[in-house]
Parts: structure tokens; sequence; C-alpha cells
């Protein structure tokens, strides 16, 4: 007898063993959720023997169980508490995604754990989305009644604004959740008796796309959510001044700059000449901004050195970091050593070195220094010796 059906808030009955196999035991009667439906299978006990031995209802009756029992009566027992989370969660997804069926989203998946979580596809906004919250939180303040019933197969086109999976369905017999007044659907879930059981109800993400998921929490982990999300944008108004209604255009705004601003710094990173410095037979190239490009710029780099130049180098003055070309393993041994006199780290591969320093604009102007007072054993004396 599959008493979680016929009594969802019991949480432990004592059992005939009727059959084993292995790990395996055959119950008479089972408080333990098989799963289904997108939730888990419930997490329990077997008292068998005075041991108290993990167990999983596999279906059927059957428990798998991690470990042994010869007794013929055992006591179950329910994880409840997180069968009890299990349980609203899933209340809670049939009340929130029905709002958005309304406005046409077409369910994927959904399962249930550490977070709820729904994948669907439609044209559903953000706005959408806060508006189901919103009305969720209102149907739990109501106190909505849930109610769970057996229907035919027959019964199927009876029932107006069911929502069912047809080609999931293989039974005869149908189990349908109703949110009075609210939603009507097939499953084989457990789910709480009213909706004040679950307490809040807070979305904590929506990633938008063809894909779209939702992820939701409930209870006091919801009431947590809402109260962070409140905390920190309140703050940031308070901290630069933005009057709350404002704050989700200011930062649209913001965006919006930055955007531009890093386009800005694209096109100098591609476009700004590099100076260039000569001290005999040697040419360096170099060039010291805030923030470029480094990507782009290291291709120009490279570029340099293979039309000749002997040193190439960016210094970001923003982050005091350096990328450096050569063409020539003893300048770059140089480079390597220079950073070193300059607090720096970091190394390379092939004649390509990268890092830090404590001041990148004294250490390129040093290692220019360096390099021009090693000319001489980089290019022999002038008489080519």
């Amino acid at each position: 007898m599959m008493l979680y059906y016929l009594e969802p808030y019991l949480k432990e009955v004592e059992t005939r063993v009727i059959g084993s196999e292995e790990n395996k035991i055959l119950l008479e009667r089972t408080v333990l959720y098989p799963g289904g439906g997108g939730q888990p299978p419930d997490r329990g006990w077997i008292l068998c023997d005075g041991e108290k031995i993990s167990a999983q209802h596999l279906g059927n009756g059957w428990h798998y169980i991690d470990g042994k029992c010869a007794e013929k009566n055992v006591r179950v027992v329910l994880d409840w508490e997180f069968r009890y989370k299990m349980m609203k969660m899933h209340t809670a997804e049939h009340a929130f995604f029905r709002f958005l069926q309304n406005k046409g989203a077409v369910l994927g998946k959904a399962n249930f754990g550490e977070y709820g979580v729904i994948v669907f596809k439609g044209n559903i906004t953000r706005n959408d989305v806060l508006d189901a919250e919103k009305r969720v939180i209102d149907m739990i303040g109501q106190g909505r009644e849930v109610r769970s019933f057996w229907i035919d197969r027959s019964q199927m086109k009876e029932m107006e604004n069911l929502r069912i999976r047809v080609d999931r369905i293989k039974d005869e017999r149908i189990r349908v959740v109703e949110i009075v007044g609210h939603d009507v659907t097939a499953c084989k879930g457990i789910h709480v008796k009213n909706m004040s059981e679950i307490e809040d109800f807070a979305v904590v993400k929506f990633r938008d796309g063809k894909n779209k998921e939702v992820k939701f929490v409930v209870g006091d982990r919801a009431r947590e959510s809402h109260y962070l999300f409140s905390l920190h944008i309140r703050r940031m108004a308070w901290k630069y001044g933005i009057e709350l209604d404002k704050m989700e255009s200011h930062l649209e705004n913001l965006i919006t700059e930055i955007e531009k601003l890093k386009y800005s710094l694209k096109e100098a990173s591609q476009s700004i000449p590099f100076e260039t410095f000569e001290c005999s037979e040697l040419k360096m190239k170099y060039l010291l901004m805030h923030g470029g490009f480094r990507k782009i710029i290291v291709k120009r780099l490279l570029e340099e050195v293979n039309n000749g130049v002997d040193v190439a180098i960016y210094g970001d003055l923003q982050s005091n970091s350096f990328s450096c070309a050569c063409n020539d393993t003893l300048v770059k041994s140089m480079v390597i050593q220079e950073m070193k006199n300059h607090s720096g780290k970091g190394g390379g591969r092939d004649n390509f070195v990268s890092g830090t320093v404590n001041d990148v604009k004294s250490f390129v102007n040093s290692l220019q220094k360096v390099i021009c007072s090693s000319d001489i054993l980089l290019h022999g004396d002038e008489n080519g010796n």
C-alpha cells in the first residue's frame, strides 16, 4: 500500500517484509515516495533489528537498503524535512507555471532539489516572471486549498483546462492535483494541502533565450532571498543617491555608457601607434595605455617582431601588467631579468613574455636602457665582431 498518496503527512509506518532479493526488500506498506514528475525519491530509513538502514523506494513496494535486514516486521521512517520541502516546491511550481502557461509558455521539464528549476519555451519576459512570482505570493497569503484525486483516462476530456502530457500517460487511472480556482494538472508528485504551507516564494534566477530557465526557492530561503535582494538594492540606491524607482533606468544607462567605452577602447587598442625607441642597431616599439584589449595588442606585438622589430612591449598602466614579444632568446632573458628587478612575476614560452611588475612605466623605461647597454652583445662591435 502506497501511503504517501493516502496519507502524505504520515512520517513513519510499521509494515511487513514480504519479499527480499540481495539489497532489496519488498514491503507491504511504505511512506517513501519513489520519485516522479521532477520530484526526487524520498530519503528515509528502515528500522530493522535495532539498526537504522538507509532506504529508497524503487517502485511497486521494492526498496533498496544500504545493508541487510532479516526481520519480517520493520518500521519505515521518512526524512520528513526533505519530503516536506519537495512538497512545497512542487506545489509552488504548479501555481507559478500556470501563470506563465497562460501567457504562452510551454513546459520542457521541472525538477526539485536545492532549487526548484523550470525549463520552458515561449515569449515570456522578465516582467511576466516577476508578475507570476507576485501572484504566487498572493495565493500563499490567501491560503489556497490544494487537493489530489484520481480519474479514469476516459474522464480527461471532461476536465476543462487540465494540464496533461498525454504522451507520458500509460495508466488507465490518472492522478490529478488541483489548486482550487487556479490550476488542474495531471501529476504523480506529492503536494501540500494548502498553499499557506509554502510560506513564501522567490524567483532567484531567470535565464532568457530560446530555452528559458527559472530557479526558485520557498519558505525561509525565499524570505531570505527577498531580504537580500532588497538589502543590496537599497545599499546601492543610498550610496549613490538614486531613487529606487529610477534604479533600473540608471543601471541601463550606465551599461550603455560602459559598452560605448569598451568600443572606444577596442578601437584605440587597434589603432594607437606604438612609440619607437632605437639604440644603434636595436629597435624597440612599445605602447603604454590604460586597460587596453590585450588580445588585440598582443597580435600587434607579434606582427611588429615578425616585421623586424627586436622588442615589442605593451604595458597596462591600470594593472601594471605587460606583454612582450622578442626576436631573440637573449633579449627575452633580459626582459625576464628586468621584470624580476622590478619585483615582478611572470614568464612565457618561445620568444614571448608576460607578467606584472610594481610600476610598468618604470619597467619599460629601465628595459630600454638595459637592452641599449647590451646592444654590443646582441649585434657585435662596429666591425661586426
